[in-house]
């Protein structure tokens, strides 16, 4: 599907042809996943960086989860990639926090929703290696 708007003038199609959306960056692979072509390598470092932070707290403690917060604030308006990744990536810390504040019920889902976001870090960061977009399971999305 494209994005792209009819011109009306030289100087108006040269404009949208250089200012591309988030959109068109973004292709369906052969294997049906989503993909951006155009992620430069630090782009795909800054993806991954994001979904493995939790390795950060046994280095830096306390201050790993602000990790992919300051490199989403950092890259999201210049990279439709990173923003994307961060995006996820901070809504799935929120689901954390929700579930660690909600007693009982939080505590007890809370195990196995564990259990499934571990594997789904490794799953992201491989995504975000392969210029890939990923989306956690069971994560409510307060940033869209």
């Amino acid at each position: 599907m494209s994005h792209s708007a009819p011109a009306s003038s030289t100087a108006t199609s040269t404009s949208t042809s250089t200012t591309r959306l988030p959109l068109e960056r973004w292709r369906r692979a052969p294997n049906g996943r989503v993909r951006d072509g155009q992620a430069s390598d630090g782009e795909r470092v800054a993806g991954v960086a994001m979904h493995l932070w939790p390795l950060a707290v046994a280095l830096i403690g306390p201050f790993a989860p602000f990790i992919p917060l300051v490199l989403w604030i950092a890259m999201r308006r210049s990279s439709a990639f990173v923003d994307d990744h961060g995006r996820e990536c901070i809504n799935t810390q929120i689901m954390i926090l929700i579930l660690l504040v909600v007693p009982c019920i939080g505590w007890i889902a809370l195990i196995p929703w564990m259990l499934v976001w571990i594997v789904s870090l490794v799953r992201g960061a491989v995504a975000a290696a392969g210029c890939e977009i990923f989306r956690y399971p069971m994560v409510l999305r307060v940033l869209r």
